[in-house]
C-alpha cells in the first residue's frame, strides 16, 4: 500500500498499480496471456516461473509450465492438457510461490494479480500442491483460516531426505533419497497434528479422484537397480489404496519418467483383489511413493510429480491373477474373484 500511494499520490513510480490481464489467446496447445501496467516488462523472481494452471474442457485444473516470451507476454501449457481451455494465475486458497512481478528502473514492481481466463470451466479455487516439484525442505502451510507455519515438505521410511541440484529433474533443485534399508519409502507431508486428530492443511487439496495418472521422474545414482512397487493412498486410519507398479529403475544415471495408472487401485494392497477405479481417492490424508532394491544404500533422484485428467470413465473390474499373489491371501482372494467372474460370464 505504501508503494501504491508513493506512485498514485506522489508520483514516485509509474508502476504503482498490478499488473492485470489484458488478452488471452488459445494457440496450438498452449494459452498466450498478455497484460497491462508492466511497466518495464514481466519477470519472475526466479528462473521458473509458478503459479499457473491449465484445464480441458473436463474443468480439473493442473500445474502447468509457463516462460515469458515477451515483455508483456507468457506462455502456458503442460503435456498432461493437450486441449486447455482456461488458465487461472495464483488463483488459490493460498499461493505462496507465485512469482511474476512488473520491473521498473529500481527492479521488481507490483506482483501480477491472480486471474482466470475463461471462468466457463468448472472456476474454483486451484489448491497448489508445491511438493510436487520437490525444490524445498520447508513449505509455508496455511492450517487454518488464521494459523500459518513452516513444515518439512516430505518426509520417509529407511531414507534420509534432502534438496539437491544435481537430482533436479527441472527447476533448480530435486529430491535426493538415500536408503538405509532395502525397502524404502518417502511422502509429502499433507496434513498436521491438531490434538489428538491429524487434520489436512486448509490449503492442500485431498480430492485425487479427478486424476487417470500420476507421473515423476527418478534417477539412479547407486550401483543397484531399483524397483518402485507403486503408490498408497490412505483416506483415514482404516481404508487405503494402492496403485502398484513393479516398474525397474536402472543404475545408469539417467531419468527415467514413471507412470502410475490411478484407475487401477487395490484396497488395502491386495492387487489379486477387486480393482477399484480413481473415484475412491476422494478424500487422500496421505501419499507413499514406495520403492525396494537389492541393497539398503540406494541413492535416488526424485522430483517434478505431475497428475493427468481424467478424460473417461473406466469400471471396476475383476483384474486379479493366482500368478499375482504373493501370500495366502492375495491366492485365496485371486481365485475367489475368477470364480465370480466365470460365474458372471455364464449368465452374460
Amino acid at each position: 500500500m505504501a508503494y501504491a500511494a508513493m506512485g498514485l499520490v506522489y508520483g514516485e513510480y509509474e508502476t504503482y498499480t498490478a499488473p492485470t490481464l489484458k488478452n488471452a489467446e488459445i494457440k496450438e496447445g498452449s494459452i498466450y496471456v498478455s497484460f497491462n501496467n508492466i511497466g518495464n516488462g514481466v519477470k519472475s523472481k526466479g528462473d521458473t516461473v509458478y503459479g499457473f494452471a491449465l484445464c480441458g474442457k473436463d474443468g480439473v485444473y493442473v500445474q502447468a509450465n509457463a516462460e515469458i516470451i515477451a515483455e508483456n507476454s507468457v506462455r502456458i501449457w503442460s503435456e498432461n492438457v493437450a486441449e486447455p481451455c482456461s488458465a487461472s494465475y495464483a488463483y488459490c486458497v493460498s499461493n505462496q510461490r507465485a512469482n511474476l512481478y512488473a520491473t521498473d528502473e529500481n527492479g521488481f514492481a507490483m506482483p501480477v494479480s491472480p486471474f482466470v481466463t475463461d471462468k466457463n470451466y468448472n472456476t474454483h479455487f486451484y489448491k497448489d500442491k508445491i511438493w510436487v516439484d520437490c525444490e524445498d525442505e520447508f513449505i509455508w502451510h496455511t492450517e487454518t483460516d488464521a494459523l500459518s507455519n513452516f513444515y518439512s515438505s516430505w518426509t520417509g521410511e529407511n531414507v534420509v531426505l534432502s534438496a539437491a541440484e544435481n537430482d533436479a529433474f527441472s527447476g533448480t533443485k530435486g529430491m535426493n533419497i538415500k536408503a538405509t534399508d532395502k525397502s524404502f519409502s518417502v511422502s509429502p507431508i499433507v496434513t498436521y497434528q491438531d490434538g489428538n486428530n491429524v487434520e489436512p492443511f486448509f490449503d492442500t487439496d485431498t480430492d485425487y479422484s479427478d486424476y487417470s495418472e500420476m507421473s515423476f521422474y527418478v534417477k539412479n545414482n547407486g550401483e543397484n537397480e531399483a524397483v518402485f512397487e507403486g503408490v498408497k493412498f490412505t483416506k483415514d486410519s482404516v481404508f487405503w489404496y494402492t496403485a502398484f507398479s513393479g516398474e525397474v529403475i536402472p543404475a545408469d544415471g539417467a531419468w527415467h519418467k514413471i507412470t502410475v495408472n490411478l484407475n487401477r487401485v487395490h484396497l488395502f494392497g491386495n492387487e489379486c483383489g477387486f480393482g477399484y477405479t480413481n473415484e475412491r481417492l476422494d478424500n487422500v490424508v496421505n501419499i507413499e511413493f514406495m520403492f525396494t532394491s537389492l541393497s539398503d544404500n540406494s541413492d535416488i533422484g526424485f522430483d517434478c510429480v505431475r497428475f493427468t485428467p481424467s478424460t473417461e470413465k473406466v469400471s471396476a473390474g475383476f483384474d486379479a491373477d493366482v500368478a499375482d499373489a504373493d501370500n495366502a491371501f492375495e491366492f485365496v482372494s485371486a481365485l475367489f474373484v475368477r470364480f465370480i467372474g466365470l460365474f458372471a460370464n455364464l449368465f452374460s
